[in-house]
């Protein structure tokens, strides 16, 4: 007995091409705005003075902790 699949593949489109590359491009963005924006938090707190980091509750060794806290449960 024989079994025959027929699959045929479209072209695709220049608007769906370019669609699909805004898309990669503006998540990439995203992704790079967050890591930034995440890497200038700690090194703000990094130098602050270990009274400042007192008073707002963060250990020194603790700084990535709270600034990725929002990304992982423990």
């Amino acid at each position: 007995m024989a079994d025959m699949t027929d699959t045929s593949f479209s072209t695709p489109r220049p608007r769906d091409i370019l669609r699909g590359l805004a898309r990669a491009f503006w998540t990439a963005a995203e992704a790079h705005g967050s890591r930034a924006g995440r890497r200038r938090q700690i090194e703000a707190l990094q130098a602050k003075s270990d009274a400042e980091l007192a008073e707002m509750g963060i250990a020194r060794d603790r700084i990535a902790h709270h600034v990725f806290k929002d990304l992982y449960y423990i």
